[in-house]
Formats: structure tokens, sequence, C-alpha cells
């Protein structure tokens, strides 16, 4: 399939929707786009397919963008299907059109957005953010992480509480029943297939703690952390990032599929687990922990101790399981595999290995039999 014939028949991306779409933008004050040529991106999405649209003007002016990025469902049958069984495309695309233009969110600015629903058909063009510097999963840098921490903080500081997320269903409600049943049943049935397939990788510690996660899931489910929730990116690990450069001084984070109403413990987590070697997370982690509370209360956020996020990070170290269980066993890891080789690290040990690692030191097993009591008396 060549680039042009990805795009859904739904959307029309064309000299002439481009240049409405950038004037709308305030990003082409004059002329237009007369000609577009796409390539593909060196790196693609485990969820979704990418490439770049490269832009040809007539009578443009200076600082016109050169380049754009285009994002549309994953040609991969697998994870296709598992995107549309958790509605990621859909929620990805009202979220930009929802909160897109808030200063707070650190998301690519985006020029087209549109959803299928009767294909799960969508399509996204947003800024060519190739000028940053791409994160990686594979890195190992205490200073990327800690940058990432403090833009997360002024995001759930910026949403702490706020009533606008309760109020749209299309946003995945972490505390809602029905977002929590649905959690639990992916888990069930996922986790028999990846014991067979990365059992070497887990120890019997986090295989146990997980099964006693899945006996008690609606007492586990009915509690509910301190501290309000606030719309958390669940998905927050370096390869999601994009860090400064002088030719584009922004950190923005993409790939807003599993976007939610939760508690910001959860994007701690995940970033603190497969953001940093274990050695280095047991080195610096408290003191990342420590950055992150003192930016939330520069953001205005009271009534929660730098003790209990702890806490809570240690317990939605569970929620990493369940995600790189989900991932491993419904999507294409092939573009992770291939960037494992090239790093000289097996991909198999950032999804499981360091989620493992943390799930000991942090002793997860403990921190969810505390949960179960708490739960136990209200």
């Amino acid at each position: 399939m060549s680039l042009p014939e990805m795009i859904p028949p739904s959307a029309a991306v064309t000299p002439a929707s481009l240049t409405s779409a950038l004037r709308e933008a305030g990003d082409l004050t004059s002329g237009r786009i007369v000609d577009i040529a796409f390539s593909p991106l060196s790196a693609t999405g485990q969820s979704a397919t990418l490439a770049r649209i490269d832009v040809e003007y007539h009578g443009a002016p200076d600082g016109a963008p050169n380049s754009l990025a285009v994002k549309v469902p994953s040609l991969h049958a697998g994870t296709r299907a598992f995107a549309r069984q958790l509605g990621g495309y859909r929620r990805e695309v009202l979220l930009f059109k929802t909160f897109g233009k808030d200063s707070a969110l650190p998301s690519p600015k985006v020029y087209m957005a549109s959803y299928d629903d009767k294909s799960d058909d969508f399509l996204i063009v947003m800024e060519d953010l190739s000028a940053g510097r791409p994160g990686s999963p594979f890195h190992d840098s205490v200073e990327d992480v800690g940058t990432a921490l403090s833009h997360l903080a002024a995001m759930h500081a910026a949403y702490w509480a706020a009533p606008a997320l309760a109020a749209h269903s299309w946003l995945r409600q972490w505390d809602h029943p029905d977002t929590l049943r649905g959690l639990g049943a992916a888990l069930r049935q996922a986790l028999p297939e990846a014991r067979t397939a990365f059992g070497d990788l887990v120890s019997g510690y986090s295989w146990r703690v997980a099964e006693t996660w899945l006996t008690q899931w609606d007492l586990f489910c009915a509690h509910r952390p301190e501290g309000a929730p606030t719309l958390a990116h669940v998905d927050p690990h370096p390869g999601q990032m994009f860090f400064p450069t002088p030719a584009q001084p922004r950190f923005v984070l993409v790939d807003w599929q599993d976007v939610a109403r939760a508690w910001g413990a959860l994007d701690v987590a995940r970033l603190l687990a497969m953001g940093l070697a274990p050695e280095t997370r047991r080195q610096h982690e408290q003191r990342l922990i420590d950055l992150y509370f003192v930016e939330l209360l520069a953001g205005g956020v009271t009534g929660l101790t730098r003790e209990r996020i702890w806490e809570q990070v240690r317990i939605m170290n569970l929620w990493n399981f369940h995600m790189n269980i989900l991932a491993a066993v419904h999507s294409d890891v092939s573009s992770m595999a291939a960037h494992s080789g090239r790093v000289a690290l097996d991909w198999r040990e950032v999804l499981f290995a360091r989620v493992d690692q943390a799930m000991q030191d942090w002793d997860t097993g403990e921190a969810l039999v505390r949960w179960l009591a708490e739960a136990r008396h209200g």
C-alpha cells in the first residue's frame, strides 16, 4: 500500500485542505500549498502508522512549515482490532479536538483531526516534530525523566479535579466500574498467554502479585487513591516524547490514545519504571518523586503528601504490568523489536524486566495488601 492510499477514505489530505487548515491555525497568513509529497517516517509508532508530508507553497511567508506529519490507523490487523476494542483512535482525536489548544497540554500542534465511527478510521495531521530530540525507552537518562515529570506535574495540576473531565463520556474514566471491569477482563484473557511467552523474564513474585490482584479485583477497584483525579496520559514512557532543542524548544508528549481521567501517580509510576534502568531508578527515584511533588505544589495542588504519592506510585505499578502484558499480547511490537536490535537491548527487558524489578523493589505486593485492607475498612 502506498502512503497516499493509507489515508482513510473519509478524510482528504490535499493541497487545498492543508492550506485551509494552516490558515485556520494562523500558520499560513498568505499564499497557498500547491503540492504535497508523502514519505515514511523513520520511526513508526506501535499503535498507528506515521508519515511525513512535504509541502510546496506559492506565495507563502517565511516561517510557514515546510513539512507536517500524518497519523493513520495501524496496518497490523491485531493492533488495529485491539485499538478499536479500547477506543484509542477515537479517544485521541477527541482529545485534540477538546483540549488540544490548552497550553497545559504538552501535545503536538494539530491541524486536522477526524474519526469515522463506522470504520474506526482516523486521521491526524500535526506538526512535524523531527526538529526535537526524540526520547527512547532504551535510553537511561535521569535528566529526560526529570524534564518529563516536571511537565506531567504541570499538566496534572492544571486539570486537578477539573469538572470538565468527568463530563466527557469519550474520556476513559479510570474510577468508573465499566472501565475497571473491562480492564480486568482484558488482563484475565491475556495473562495466560503472557506467562507462556514471557514467563522467564518475570519473577514468580510479580506473577503471584498479578494473580492476587485478579482474585481481589472488585475490592481493589472499590478503593480510591487520595487526591483528586486529573488528566493522565497513562502511557508516558520516553519513547512517547520529544525533548527541547534550539530548533524546537518545546517538550512534546505524543500518542494520547490511552488518555484518561485518572490519578497522577499512574503517570509517575509508568515513567519511573519504564524510563530508567533499574539501578539508575533506584539511585534517583526518591529525588524524582520530590521533584514531581514540588511541581504539583507550585501548580496549586493541596491535600496530598509526598509520602502518599509514593504509596500510590508503588500500587500503580500494577497498571504498568497490566499495560505491558496487553501490549505484548495484542500489539505489533516489531518497531520496538527493531529499535532494540539497533541499541543491543532486548525490548522484552524494557517491557517486562524493568517493571518486574520495580515491582520487587517497591514491594508492590505489600502495597496491594495494604490497599485491600484500606478498601475493606473504608
